[in-house]
């Protein structure tokens, strides 16, 4: 489990909360805005001591021409996502929470 995974995710969705984003909306804008990907990335490293040695995609993640989120985001298609509590492999890492995770799951935006 990278650690850029989870709290790249984690941070994306607690974010997207707090801007009245869905679950979709808020990976969308991960991959596809650039502001929102560099204050996400930003964000996690105020709580994270930086080695380094961590992936800071700031000019954008490789292969997001193959996202199902980049390109309904792009499109302006919404996508409801019914994600469920401690399958994934973010709500191990400890930026997890299942508050954010909750309210999200099945909001469409």
């Amino acid at each position: 489990m990278a650690f850029e995974t989870g709290a790249y995710i984690n941070c994306a969705l607690a974010m997207g909360r707090k801007y009245g984003f869905g679950f979709g909306e808020s990976m969308g804008r991960l991959f596809c805005d650039n502001s929102f990907r560099k204050d996400v990335i930003d964000s996690v490293f105020k709580t994270h001591k930086d080695t380094g040695e961590y992936y800071k995609p700031y000019d954008g993640f490789p292969y997001s021409d193959t996202c199902i989120f980049a390109h309904a985001y792009e499109k302006g298609i919404p996508i409801c996502v019914h994600a469920m509590l401690g399958a994934d492999i973010i709500d191990q890492h400890d930026s997890f929470d299942g508050e954010v995770k909750g309210a999200l799951s099945g909001a469409i935006s």
